[in-house]
Order: structure tokens, then sequence, then C-alpha cells
């Protein structure tokens, strides 16, 4: 293993950072300015700085199990999650907000399924059961993508209300979007507003 991990280091050395020198040097001197804040799923088969052909520094990134935004309720709760939000509004003063979603979604899936979990997964069911509106989400739909974009668009609405989003929210400073892709197709669909329905980028 350590073979293979020293080889993919030095192939990564050589032809990115090697080739992008004084973007390294800046990031790491000057810090990094990204524009853009992205809550995804740890899911390895979804990378924003990909999916959208970003340089390194352009997105602050929060990755979790099926990219949820728990109820600010439960803030305490998800300090994690929070903090991170915390931290990209208030300290990197990053006025775009996109949740990231995606298809053949395990947690989502898990959260379909919810009455057979797997008792062996004892954090990840703390994860999905821990706000009771998103266990009811599985009622209103009758597929994985639909309650994959269905949780994306509660996860908009529990950034409302979040008191640092809904000021600048009210005061029309703020966007937070709702990002869902295809895997297989790479197609990408789009929620502005988490009482509008999906559709597609392009």
């Amino acid at each position: 293993m350590h073979k293979e991990l020293k080889e993919k280091y030095l192939e990564w050395l050589e032809k990115e950072h090697h080739a992008h020198q004084d973007l390294y040097h800046e990031l790491a001197f000057q810090g990094a300015k990204p524009t853009a804040f992205f809550i995804s799923c740890c899911d390895s088969r979804v990378v924003s700085n990909q999916i959208f052909n970003a340089k390194i520094g352009d997105h602050f990134i929060h990755r979790n199990i099926a990219n949820l935004v728990p109820s600010f309720k439960n803030a305490q709760a998800n300090t994690a999650t929070y903090a991170s939000i915390e931290f990209a509004i208030k300290n990197l003063e990053i006025r775009k907000i996109f949740i990231l979603g995606h298809s053949q979604c395990a947690g989502i899936n898990a959260l379909m399924h919810f009455d057979q979990k797997d008792p062996e997964l004892q954090f990840v069911n703390r994860w999905l059961e821990q706000d009771q509106v998103r266990i009811d989400l599985k009622d209103c739909c009758d597929s994985n993508e639909e309650l994959e974009k269905e949780s994306i668009k509660l996860s908009m609405h529990h950034l409302l209300e979040y008191p640092a989003i809904s000021d600048l929210n009210n005061k029309n400073e703020i966007t937070i979007t709702g990002l869902w892709i295809d895997i297989a197709s790479g197609r990408l669909e789009i929620c502005s507003d988490y009482e509008d329905p999906f559709v597609n980028l392009v």
C-alpha cells in the first residue's frame, strides 16, 4: 500500500503541484479565497472540484453522509456541520452555498429503508435519525431519486434557519442552490428555491 501511495503522490507532485507552483505558493502564504461553499456527500464518486472543473482553493467543502444539513434546533448535536457553515459565512464571507447530492446515494437508500437499518451502523443510524422531519420524508417519496432531491431541498430550508444565513438572505446577499447529479449520465439538475422542483441545468 505504501508503494502505491508513494507512486500516486509523486505523480501528483510532478503533474499537479510542480505544474502550478505559483498557485500553490500563493495559496500557502496568502491563503485561499474560496467563492463557493459546497455541502456534499462523502461518496468518492462525487467531487465538486472535478464536476465544476475548479482549481484548488476555489471551493470550501464540508462532506457528510448523504449531504445533509440538520435542523438548526439540533445544531449543538451537529457541531461539525454547523462549524463549517459558521466558518464559511463569517470567516471566509462566502455568499454562494451549494448542497450537492447525487444518484445511487447509499445514505439516502438507508434512510428510505430505515426500518431495516443495520444495527452494526450505530453512528450512521444516529446521523440519519437525528431529525424526525427527515425520516418522515421517506413517506412522501416513491423512489431513492425522489428522496435524494427532497432531502436536498430540506437541507436548503434548514440552512435558512441559521440566523446569519437568514439575515443575509433577507437582504438578498446570499444564494442557496440545490444540485443533484446523475453519476452514470453526468446529468446535473438544479433547484434555486427549496419550494421549486429540480430542473436540468443544460
